[in-house]
């Protein structure tokens, strides 16, 4: 069985076989090499047998490098994480805007002025009530 390995490249609406290698990974480095080049728009590995006892061939696409699918895909991932951004306001600025609840104002801790009040009567009284009694005596 012969195996030989096809580079070819896209251009102007053509694929042109850029060079055949008999070795996998000689083709493979090759073909990263031309496609990293910016040269062409794709770059494809072809592998392909021929069985010399049925003459039968069989082709096999084993590497494709293809710069227009990648720019897509970079595209249709950027445009998906812009459409989850703006889901994501939108549901933010859907949510129902709650005014704030006015709280009671604290309780004060201790006693009231009215009880303080009180207590000062009380003292006031009690201390004028002895003087009178001390003076009467």
């Amino acid at each position: 069985m012969l195996v030989a390995y096809e580079i070819q490249s896209y251009q102007a609406g053509n694929w042109k076989i850029e060079a055949i290698f008999d070795d996998r990974q000689l083709a493979l480095i090759d073909a990263e090499r031309l496609g990293n080049s910016g040269r062409h728009s794709a770059v494809r590995v072809v592998e392909e047998s021929h069985d010399d006892v049925t003459g039968k061939t069989a082709n096999k696409t084993i590497f494709s490098s293809n710069k227009i699918d990648e720019h897509n895909k970079k595209a249709t991932d950027l445009q998906a994480e812009v459409r989850r951004e703006v889901g994501a306001a939108k549901a933010k600025r859907a949510e129902p805007v709650r005014p704030k609840s006015k709280k009671a104002p604290p309780k004060k801790k201790g006693p009231s002025v009215i009880w303080l009040g009180l207590l000062l009567v009380v003292i006031l009284g009690g201390g004028i009530g002895a003087m009178m009694t001390l003076h009467q005596m």
